[in-house]
């Protein structure tokens, strides 16, 4: 089976296509997975600042709490 010139050019241009299209494929997948990465990090490093907050409250108000017990046993 003889190739024509014309099926040549078409194999090429389809198979550089096919070439370039998985390159920038590849590359999209890497920056999006470094996104996700980088992302999911900020979401857990806010989520442990909010805990944070909330544990720091509850400590202030128990301290708040043993002053007023501690005042209140020192007056009995």
């Amino acid at each position: 089976m003889k190739m024509t010139i014309r099926f040549k050019m078409i194999l090429g241009f389809g198979i550089l296509s096919l070439l370039i299209l998985g390159i920038v494929t590849f590359v999209i997948s890497l920056r999006i997975g470094s996104d996700i990465q980088r992302i999911s990090q900020e979401d857990m490093l806010q989520l442990a600042q909010t805990k944070a907050d909330v544990l720091n409250r509850q400590i202030e108000k128990l301290q708040w709490e043993l002053k007023i017990l501690a005042a209140n046993y020192k007056q009995t």
